[in-house]
């Protein structure tokens, strides 16, 4: 029994197909028990953020910087810069892929898709077919909204009234404070607009807005990707009222 423990993530999932999410409503993934490593992290728009407190193996294998000098160097320079110390990541880091996420914690070449698990131990790639589109998305369809998540409903929803130019430059300008996009969406910490990618990171690694920008009078506006399952009928709202 004190293997069992020892080699399995023990804890109770009620029967409901629910997964394990952070405080931001992300599916949690894990890595741990192998090669001594201990991490969790969740992917994104642009790759897979490792959470603070995850823990790297304590050694890489012989040839690691050979097969996968990238990696090597990766892991060499977050020790350097202190982002890993003693193993442990001081902040959450977001890696280019889920790959390379697996490769640093592991020391050794991985392919990530497999290494990740969900928190009912199925592997990423698997995870990922069960938690994709229920049916087709529609966005003049409203009984179709239901089979995108929150994040990517809103952005769609958003880029359709930015398209059909109903919306005005000071709604957008106030789109771009934090305060008012909480007044309209409870629990965002980051303004829904911003004018750059790297905006609103502050000590972070994790860059909060999404890769595709919505063009609004020949400029790029970038758009958060934090959302939460409870801001879903607050976003239909907003579109409704600028229809």
């Amino acid at each position: 029994m004190d293997k069992f423990i020892e080699c399995w993530r023990l804890q109770y999932v009620e029967d409901t197909g629910k997964k394990e999410t952070d405080e931001d409503d992300r599916t949690l993934f894990y890595i741990f028990n192998k090669r001594g490593a201990d991490s969790a992290g969740y992917p994104t728009e642009g790759g897979f953020v490792v959470k603070a407190g995850s823990k790297t193996s304590d050694t890489v294998v012989e040839k690691f910087e050979i097969n996968y000098p990238n990696a090597f160097r990766l892991r060499e320079n977050l020790c350097r810069e202190s982002i890993i110390v003693d193993g442990i990541f001081q902040s959450d880091y977001e890696f280019d892929s889920i790959s390379l996420a697996a490769s640093v914690i592991l020391g050794r070449n991985s392919r990530g898709q497999k290494e990740w698990i969900d928190s009912v131990g199925i592997p990423y790639d698997e995870s990922a077919e069960t938690d994709g589109n229920i049916g087709e998305f529609n966005i003049n369809d409203e009984s179709t909204y239901g089979v995108l998540k929150v994040g990517a409903l809103a952005f769609e929803l958003f880029k359709k009234i930015f398209e059909a130019g109903k919306i005005t430059d000071e709604e957008v300008d106030k789109l771009k404070d934090k305060e008012y996009s909480k007044q309209l969406f409870s629990k965002t910490n980051y303004p829904i607009l911003a004018d750059n990618r790297e905006d609103n990171r502050g000590k972070s690694n994790v860059i909060r807005y999404r890769k595709e920008p919505i063009l609004y009078k020949g400029k790029n506006i970038y758009f958060t990707t934090q959302w939460f399952a409870g801001n879903r009928n607050d976003v239909i709202a907003w579109y409704r009222k600028h229809l």
